[in-house]
């Protein structure tokens, strides 16, 4: 089993990491590469507070001290359209989530872990 890490790119992205910090919503574009140590160090060396990795069971998030939350817990929500209040209400209800845009349908696929 395959771990992926999320890595935060500068431009656009199909994939958008949502998340609440102290009430502050942040935005990310995101590209899915294969997990290393290496990956991992360099985000962290270009000033990321944390990293998030997954594969098909279980998400963590890392911070830069090595603090790890596991997360066991994978839904997904599909949507038409994504809306402000839509998007405020999962952050306060889950506290960060990636949506998934698909072109070919034009619609969302909304990833939660917990």
């Amino acid at each position: 089993m395959k771990n992926e890490i999320y890595t935060v790119i500068k431009g656009k992205s199909n994939i958008k990491g949502f998340w609440l910090d102290n009430g502050k919503i942040y935005i990310d574009s995101i590209k899915k590469v294969d997990y290393s140590e290496n990956v991992k160090n360099k985000l962290f060396n270009d000033n990321e507070l944390a990293v998030f990795y997954c594969n098909d069971r279980e998400a963590i998030i890392e911070d830069k001290n090595g603090l790890k939350t596991v997360l066991r817990n994978k839904r997904f929500i599909h949507y038409k359209r994504l809306s402000a209040s839509l998007i405020r209400g999962l952050l306060r209800d889950f506290n960060g989530f990636t949506v998934y845009r698909n072109k070919t349908f034009n619609d969302f696929t909304i990833e939660i872990w917990q």
